[in-house]
């Protein structure tokens, strides 16, 4: 990616933030978790699961 091109990737759900990651890719928010997304592949890998007993996810 050289910012010239547009890119996009298929996501099983709707994305509410995305950072840039210094080793290449993105981290996702989803509503599922964090999830960290290869450019180069568009596999999405679950980082960390949202801690649903919590009263912010209800």
């Amino acid at each position: 990616m050289n910012g010239r091109n547009r890119c996009s990737w298929p996501l099983s759900e709707e994305a509410g933030s995305m950072a840039l990651r210094q080793t290449g890719g993105a981290l996702l928010s989803l509503k599922s978790g964090f999830h960290a997304l290869d450019f180069a592949t568009g596999e999405v890998t679950r980082i960390v699961d949202p801690d649903t007993a919590s009263p912010a996810f209800a």
